[in-house]
This record gives structure tokens, sequence and C-alpha cells, in this order.
């Protein structure tokens, strides 16, 4: 029996932001998620938010990384997107038409559920709470015990936002594994940019110094 199930009656598509160009592969999701390739081989995967050209799925791939990858892509819902995105020879056939508030897949499926500039971002709890909440429970509904659910960025300065979602995460079972503030290196930033009279210069930083960006692992323990 596959994961998938009937997609619930709600069409939150609506409330989604465009994507176009909002690329991000492997070496983003090693980075911004603190996950090495290796430790995906074998893993079924829910990538929640995946890019226009599904980098992270064809990349995988490409370095003999055998996970089953299963994307959320509201575009596929569009009629003017749907044609596209299935005329792309690298497009994962396990990419479903749906939203992280909906997802269409059976409970306990998922070994890892990944979310990289996506729930975050366009359903942060300081500015959609109910958006919020039912991405948070769907999250953990879908993740299999002794799973991980990873999300980056969080904010430093919205941590409190977050404490309606760390009740739901609690009562369905999960624990914070991990909670850090990412640092320069890891999401790939070498320099910064300062102008004065003469125009732009390019200052290296400290890679060891932190980002604005943290990371929030999340697990499902085996046994409660």
């Amino acid at each position: 029996m596959g994961p998938l199930e009937t997609p619930g009656k709600y069409d939150y598509t609506k409330d989604t932001t465009f994507r176009n160009g909002r690329e991000r592969g492997l070496e983003m999701y090693e980075g911004y998620l603190g996950i090495k390739r290796e430790a995906l081989e074998g893993k079924t995967i829910l990538n929640v938010g995946t890019g226009e050209r599904e980098e992270f799925e064809t990349e995988l791939a490409e370095a003999g990384i055998h996970s089953k990858v299963y994307s959320v892509n509201p575009d596929l819902s569009q009629p003017e997107d749907r044609q596209r995105l299935l005329n792309n020879p690298q497009w994962n056939r396990n990419t479903v038409a749906s939203v992280a508030q909906a997802l269409p897949f059976k409970d306990k499926y998922f070994d890892y559920v990944l979310a990289m500039f996506s729930v975050s971002v366009f359903l942060h709890p300081g500015e959609n709470l109910e958006g919020a909440k039912l991405w948070a429970s769907e999250s953990a509904r879908v993740l299999k015990r002794g799973g991980e659910i990873i999300i980056c960025p969080l904010y430093k300065n919205f941590y409190k936002e977050y404490e309606p979602l760390y009740r739901i995460w609690e009562r369905m079972g999960l624990k914070i594994q991990n909670l850090k503030n990412v640092k320069l290196h890891e999401v790939g930033m070498k320099f910064i940019s300062w102008t004065d009279k003469t125009g732009n210069h390019r200052e290296p930083v400290d890679p060891k110094e932190e980002s604005d960006y943290c990371r929030l692992v999340l697990q499902k323990p085996l046994k409660t």
C-alpha cells in the first residue's frame, strides 16, 4: 500500500506564494538543515515545498543516494503550471499537488519531513497562526516513530511565536531534539556587502559567526 490518501476538501493553494526561481539544491539542504546526504540513504522523505526545478530531488539521485522522496508542490494543482512540470524530464514522479496544511499521506509513513524556506516563511505562526497549526499537526501525523522533522529557517527573534506549535508537537509525542543558530559557513555566506563613498565592497566574514537563521529538529521517539 502506498502513502497517498484522498486529499482533504480544503483548497489552500490560493494562500501560497509564487515560487518561481526559489531553487534549493542538495548542498543548500545539507547546510541549512544540518543533514548529510549519506544519512538519507534508504529513507522515505517528505520534502515540503520543492522548488520549481526540484534540484534537491534530482541532485540526491545523481549523488547515488537511494531514497524515496515525495515532494509537495501546490503548482501542480494549477492548470497553467501542470503541463510545464509534467514536461520536465527531471520532474519527480512522486511530487503531489498539495500544501503542508493538508498532506495527502497516510499516518506514520516518513523517516524525514524536510522544510526549507517553505512553511517557516510562508506560514509563519506570527502571521498565519491557524495555517501554522495545521502544518505543525500534519507534519507530526505523517512522521514515523524514530523519524525527524527538520525546519529552517526560523528567525532568532521569533522563538516565542512558535510556542503554540511546540504544544501541538508535544501533544503528538514529538520532542525538540535540537534548536540551534546556523553558522554563516553552513548557509554558504562568505562575504558581507557594505557601501562607502566609492561604492560597494565585499569583505570576508568569520565563517564561525552565527547567521540570523535557526534550525529546528524534532524527533518522534521510538517509544513513548
